[in-house]
């Protein structure tokens, strides 16, 4: 069986996907203008946990009204909209897959003709692109009240059912010109040293898990290099580490290309996602998407070493045909890859574990359960999804 359909358990959480084939977050536009849930996503979501994805991620939701990107764009910046968040966890937990939300600002990115204001960023910059305008320079209460903003996020996510989130700290987005020094001039706590260029994201990062309940997965997604807005490699490899540090569930690292080397090593042949494996450790989870399309693919990158040619793809398929294996497709892109260690039971997940994980949920509510006489084999079934937190209803 390819290695992309074998299951897999996040560590801190414990919580399982049916294999490692992860739908990431795609700009369909499907929203409504207040950044409610239509049906048309809901359904278009639903399709690919009904396909046989391990992970569904929302497309980018921005968690203020000044970070939308785009139109048709889904929104978390209000408690309107937890209703339709609630349908979509419904939805994908239905058809057996593990929900998360993408949650971002876009900074820059996020044009006037859609906010009604001038978009805003780090440092005010120029960049020489199609109806780029020139942002103003955050003021602290504007970095103060975005990070406040995606904790909101975040709690929304978690109330309405959602398995974790994912923060969108790549493709030049507001978390990504603060990491870049282009994007990024500032001379006060939260500009040169990248250490202080980090500062947004791993406050981010602080906030979200502050907000949220401890059974409630944060990742965060990295571009290794973002050259117009001065991202570099050995940068965004420190700040993976330093999102390892933070606790983080999982690095998502988008490569566009995972067979590439990276642009500032052209010569080298180690694939984009071994740099990260090596900067993160065995243990971290680790995300890659990139012009991976078949079964033999995805293993070359999940079994990272040195780059090899890339297999063919429509031998590749043929192979999976014969076998019998096939990995969920998606018709328009290369499928996102989950790295790590096969999913071969936690020791700590035994009955004494799952009850004292119920005697903590109780506990904050002061409700009175029996706990060890709740059997093992349901708390596995309602842990990991936070159903049990709805059974009980316990809002966190």
């Amino acid at each position: 069986m390819p290695k992309v359909l074998a299951p897999f358990a996040f560590p801190r959480t414990g919580i399982t996907v049916r294999n490692r084939a992860v739908l990431a977050a795609m700009t369909n536009k499907q929203s409504h203008a207040d950044g409610t849930l239509s049906d048309d996503e809901l359904e278009w979501l639903a399709a690919r946990a009904r396909g046989g994805f391990g992970i569904v991620t929302t497309c980018a939701a921005h968690v203020s009204r000044d970070g939308q990107g785009w139109e048709g764009e889904l929104g978390v910046f209000d408690d309107a909209q937890i209703p339709g968040l609630a349908r979509i966890a419904d939805a994908v937990r239905a058809h057996g897959a593990v929900s998360l939300a993408q949650i971002f600002h876009g900074g820059v990115r996020a044009p006037s003709r859609l906010t009604g204001q001038q978009p805003w960023s780090a440092s005010a910059f120029k960049l020489d692109a199609k109806d780029f305008e020139v942002p103003r320079a955050a003021t602290t209460l504007d970095i103060e009240r975005t990070i406040a903003a995606f904790a909101d996020a975040a709690r929304r996510c978690a109330q309405a059912g959602f398995d974790g989130i994912e923060i969108h700290g790549a493709h030049g987005y507001l978390i990504t010109q603060f990491l870049g020094t282009i994007s990024n001039t500032r001379d006060d706590e939260w500009g040169g040293a990248l250490e202080n260029r980090a500062r947004f994201l791993r406050r981010i990062v602080a906030a979200t898990r502050d907000a949220t309940h401890e059974d409630f997965m944060i990742g965060v997604r990295l571009s290794p290099e973002v050259a117009e807005q001065g991202v570099d490699l050995d940068d965004s490899l420190q700040v993976a580490r330093w999102m390892v540090d933070d606790g983080v569930d999982f690095v998502h690292v988008s490569n566009w290309d995972s067979f590439k080397p990276p642009a500032k090593h052209p010569d080298s042949d180690k694939l984009l996602t071994t740099w990260f494996r090596e900067a993160v450790g065995a243990a971290m989870p680790l995300i890659a998407t990139g012009a991976v399309w078949t079964a033999d693919q995805a293993d070359q990158v999940l079994t990272p070493r040195r780059r090899s040619r890339r297999p063919r793809a429509r031998r590749n398929r043929q192979r999976q045909l014969a076998s019998g294996h096939r990995a969920p497709r998606l018709a328009t892109r290369a499928t996102t890859i989950l790295t790590g260690t096969l999913a071969r039971g936690r020791p700590e997940r035994n009955d004494a574990h799952l009850h004292a994980r119920l005697a903590r949920l109780c506990d904050r509510r002061a409700l009175a359960i029996p706990c060890q006489d709740i059997p093992p084999r349901l708390l596995r079934m309602l842990l990991p999804h936070n159903l049990l937190s709805r059974l009980l209803h316990i809002r966190f």
